[in-house]
């Protein structure tokens, strides 16, 4: 009587055992699914160009980024690019920023230490549906050595809520595929899996 207990008891939890892999299983291919859509959707390039310009002030290392963006699925209001703190951005850092076209509105918000909070070059659309063929330009002031590289951009609406972000890359270089999301979520299925497999 206490055998078959103990062995009703032991097929119980295999049974639970199996459920719970399944339910894991389910629920992480099922997340990758929803959310690979969402994030092709809404992928959002933007490419730099780094550019050595005559130093106009002593001491000071003067460079322009220049901006192409594209992907864009409008509507969109506009997107931030940060000059941030930690690589060495000061107040004044940030120079010249004409707009690319009348299509757009360029507002820079210095990096301030005091605050804190990093730099941004802000480009907000002023029409529907705006232009995106010509350069957005930024001079900045370089900190450190070497040439500038990637940063952290973010796409909003007319509430300024975000919609996405993600890093600049090089004008001309390879433009991330979604197919990377694809094989972060087929990571995320086999750690589930091996996990699972591990409690066996």
């Amino acid at each position: 009587m206490i055998h078959q207990k103990m062995t009703g008891n032991v097929s119980l939890r295999g049974g639970k055992r199996k459920l719970m892999k399944k339910t894991v299983l389910g629920l992480t291919v099922a997340g990758v699914l929803l959310l690979a859509p969402l994030h092709t959707a809404t992928a959002t390039v933007i490419e730099y160009e780094a550019i050595d310009l005559p130093d106009v002030n002593s001491g000071e290392d003067l460079w322009q980024y220049r901006y192409q963006v594209s992907q864009v699925t409008f509507p969109k209001y506009g997107f931030d690019i940060f000059f941030n703190l930690a690589n060495g951005y000061q107040f004044d850092d940030l120079k010249e920023h004409p707009a690319p076209n009348l299509a757009w509105d360029v507002v820079l918000l210095p990096p301030d230490s005091l605050l804190p909070h990093d730099g941004r070059y802000d480009a907000m659309a002023s029409v529907d549906n705006p232009s995106l063929t010509d350069f957005f330009t930024l001079n900045f002031v370089r900190r450190g050595s070497g040439t500038p590289g990637s940063q952290w951009f973010e796409v909003f609406d007319e509430h300024f809520q975000v919609l996405e972000g993600n890093w600049t890359i090089p004008l001309n270089g390879p433009i991330p595929e979604p197919g990377v999301f694809w094989l972060l979520g087929i990571g995320l299925v086999g750690l589930a899996w091996l996990r699972t497999k591990q409690r066996a």
